[in-house]
C-alpha cells in the first residue's frame, strides 16, 4: 500500500459544488442588502432636503418683513430649490449638501409650518446610477426605484 497524500478529484468536485451552492444562496441576499441601503440613502436625503428647506424658508421670513408666505418649493434637475421666486429669475435658494434632489416639489402647510412632498411631483434622487422617487405619507417617507 502506498501512503499517498492529497485530495481525490471527487473530493475537490464536491467542495466546488458546495461553494457554488453557497454563492447562489448568498448573492441575492447581498444584492437585496445593497438595494435597501440605496433606498435608505434616498430617504435620508429626502429628510435632509425637507429640513434644509424649512431652514431656508425661516431665514427668508426672518429677513424679509414684507414677505408673503410661499406655498411650495420646487427643485430643478440640478438640485436647486427656491423659497421665493423661481430658479431662473433669482431667488432665495435652499443650500443643500450631500445628495441633491433632481426634481420634485415640497408643499408648505401654512397652519403648521411643515412641508410635505407633493404626490404629483415626488422628490427624485440619483444614487449610484439609479433614480429613486420619494413620497410621503404622514411622517413616513418611502422611496422606490424608478423603472425606465
Amino acid at each position: 500500500m502506498k501512503n499517498e497524500k492529497g485530495f481525490t478529484l471527487v473530493e475537490l468536485l464536491a467542495i466546488i459544488v458546495i461553494l457554488a451552492i453557497i454563492a447562489l444562496i448568498a448573492t441575492p441576499i447581498i444584492l437585496n442588502t445593497i438595494e435597501n441601503s440605496r433606498k435608505g440613502s434616498a430617504q435620508d436625503s429626502a429628510w435632509a432636503t425637507i429640513e434644509a428647506t424649512k431652514l431656508a424658508y425661516a431665514e427668508y421670513l426672518a429677513t424679509n418683513a414684507a414677505a408673503s408666505p410661499n406655498s411650495s418649493v420646487s427643485f430643478n434637475s440640478e438640485g436647486k430649490g427656491c423659497v421665493a421666486g423661481n430658479v431662473s429669475s433669482g431667488c432665495v435658494s435652499v443650500n443643500l449638501s450631500g445628495t441633491k434632489p433632481r426634481g420634485g416639489t415640497l408643499t408648505l402647510d401654512s397652519n403648521t409650518g411643515d412641508y410635505t412632498i407633493s404626490t404629483s411631483y415626488p422628490l427624485k434622487f440619483s444614487i449610484q446610477g439609479s433614480t429613486y422617487n420619494c413620497s410621503q405619507s404622514g411622517t413616513t417617507i418611502t422611496c422606490t426605484k424608478q423603472t425606465s
